[in-house]
């Protein structure tokens, strides 16, 4: 299949088909553009492996169960992966393949996840291995209450401020905080 498929794009520059396993130790800054059909079972491990950073490609573009594209994605409630991904990656749903379309047919529907690499990501470098020691102590917390959680590290009238100025109840679970905010927050409580 790689030879037929390498042959198809032999007079197209800068195409390359690397015959290997999405899954394995392929290095992903060889490449400017990935495009991979994954096994379902390991979405989150090839997504980890795409967006961690640095990120040195410039686009990548994946088949995943609809689900677990939605769950990257940070629909209903951010997973941690997505918030941390968030900064550096822009990621969005793409055609939609029902189970039909596979022989045999699959048990879930399917979707091409666009996974492209923002030219100025949303936080620096250097200030990313704070937001990610940040975002990772809210939701590995024990509490839900962002007050319990965020709030003893500042005064109570700086938390309250820093609430009211982002629109978010300092009540309210961390799992109501859209991905967004998790950066603004973070960003907010630095100064």
């Amino acid at each position: 299949m790689i030879a037929r498929i390498n042959a198809r794009f032999v007079d197209i520059p800068n195409v390359r088909i690397v015959p290997r396993s999405i899954t394995s130790n392929i290095d992903f800054g060889i490449c400017d553009v990935v495009f991979g059909n994954i096994p379902f079972n390991r979405t989150a491990d090839v997504f980890r492996k795409v967006v961690q950073p640095p990120v040195r490609l410039e686009s990548c573009h994946l088949i995943v169960q609809t689900e677990a594209a939605y769950r990257l994605l940070g629909s209903g409630r951010p997973t941690e992966m997505a918030v941390l991904a968030y900064p550096l990656v822009d990621v969005k749903t793409g055609l939609h393949i029902p189970r039909w379309a596979y022989r045999p047919a699959t048990s879930v529907d399917s979707v091409v996840l666009h996974i492209n690499t923002r030219t100025n990501p949303l936080i620096s470098q250097s200030d990313y291995r704070e937001f990610s020691a940040f975002v990772k102590s809210v939701v590995r917390s024990g509490s839900r209450k962002l007050s319990r959680v965020v709030g003893p590290r500042k005064s109570y009238a700086l938390w309250r401020r820093v609430c009211a100025e982002m629109g978010i109840n300092p009540n309210d679970s961390h799992l109501e905080l859209s991905m967004g905010q998790y950066l603004k927050l973070f960003d907010a409580l630095r100064r």
